[in-house]
């Protein structure tokens, strides 16, 4: 806790933080003193402010609007909202794969039929016309495409949508009538589908691998955190898998059938 961010006093390990964040050279977000931690127990309540938006000074002078939500977060924690005024740019990439090859031929024997053989041209400044007409083929090529950012996540479903509508729904009731009985229901209902969800979007991904990419696909998944190698399975017996080659073999054992 520190006032510095609108928490309601400020305690030692506040002081440490603020410290840093000095040291650091980084701003402070923090608009008001609204709570940015709300948990009920009953009729009891307890508001404080613990989440901190931090950015650098010149990052902090781009952010605008910075406040807190009242919606629903399916959490203790609420949404922090804010804008940042910048010029958003399309991320373009060309694809070798998608390339014509029928246009590059086409345009390669166009630039170098321009170009022709000079006995004066020096070999380096052959080798740089080269380049370019190289260069200037495979552009018109390959064009350029838009990399898409806007991945919905592959284990949201109908059921999750009517959840989330119905926390909304019961917030709204309990906010007027002070019973937040069912409000508390309905976000442990929520956060349980969500779980169960992922887990078994993962589960059906691992089974539908049958070929060499999308084993090599799971290997960089995996490969991102070494922590989830180690991870345990059940077994048909009832027992876990007690070491990673275990667990490996186990799961290739399932998507690919048994190895010799």
């Amino acid at each position: 806790h520190n006032l510095a961010w609108g928490s309601s006093n400020t305690n030692e390990r506040g002081e440490c933080l603020l410290n840093y964040i000095v040291e650091s050279n980084l701003a402070v977000l923090n608009q008001g003193r609204k709570p940015t931690f709300q948990q009920r127990r009953g009729n009891w309540l307890r508001e404080e402010v613990l989440d901190i938006t931090l950015a650098s000074c010149y990052a902090a002078t781009k952010v605008k609007q910075w406040r807190v939500l009242d919606d629903p977060s399916a959490s203790d924690h609420r949404y922090i909202l804010f804008t940042i005024s910048s010029v958003s740019r399309k991320e373009t990439y060309r694809n070798p794969r998608r390339t014509d090859w029928e246009v590059f031929r086409r345009e390669l024997e166009t630039s170098f039929s321009k170009q022709g053989t000079s006995p004066g041209k020096g070999a380096e400044e052959m080798a740089m016309n080269i380049q370019k007409s190289l260069e200037e083929s495979y552009v018109k090529a390959c064009p350029e495409t838009v990399k898409k950012t806007n991945k919905e996540a592959c284990w949201w479903n109908r059921e999750l949508e009517v959840l989330r509508k119905n926390i909304w729904r019961r917030y709204n009731i309990s906010k007027r009538t002070g019973n937040w009985d069912n409000y508390s229901g309905a976000l442990t209902e929520y956060t349980k589908a969500v779980r169960h969800a992922k887990k078994n979007s993962w589960r059906a991904f691992c089974q539908s691998i049958a070929n060499v990419p999308d084993c090599a696909k799971l290997h960089r998944v995996l490969g991102r955190n070494t922590a989830n190698v180690g991870g345990t399975i059940l077994k048909e017996d009832g027992s876990h898998t007690e070491t990673p080659e275990e667990t490996l073999q186990r799961l290739l054992c399932t998507t690919r059938g048994p190895t010799r």
